[in-house]
């Protein structure tokens, strides 16, 4: 996925998951930040990183929030690949954002993946016609 794209789905998530609120925090599952990072997706980055790089307080940092995500969603997305022997749509990132590595197998991830997928096409019109 080129950069740009990936930027317009980190956009789009971060307006589905918090309204773009980089204090939004979710007690009942202690999610926090922008993309409401949980502390099993901080300790599953470092895992694919093989070092303790983040921490869950590095979900209230915006950028750091964006640089978890993007590694998480591009291993997860090679992994995708390697399932299904096609690269996932954006629809099928934002399902692995919401419900994990099985996320875009799971009916319970379809109408949150086809809302980010529409954000994401609404912010590149937008982004098109500047």
């Amino acid at each position: 996925m080129d950069s740009s794209t990936l930027s317009l789905l980190l956009s789009a998530l971060a307006l589905v998951e918090s309204s773009n609120d980089p204090s939004a925090h979710n007690r009942a599952k202690d999610a926090r930040g922008l993309l409401q990072i949980r502390a099993c997706v901080i300790a599953d980055v470092n895992r694919i990183l093989g070092r303790p790089a983040f921490t869950h307080d590095d979900a209230w940092n915006p950028e750091a929030s964006r640089r978890i995500a993007i590694i998480y969603l591009n291993h997860y997305a090679r992994h995708y690949k390697s399932v299904t022997g096609s690269a996932p749509t954006i629809s099928d990132l934002a399902r692995i954002w919401n419900g994990g590595p099985r996320g875009p197998f799971k009916h319970s991830t379809l109408a949150y993946g086809k809302r980010v997928a529409s954000i994401v096409e609404r912010l590149q019109k937008e982004e098109d016609s500047r």
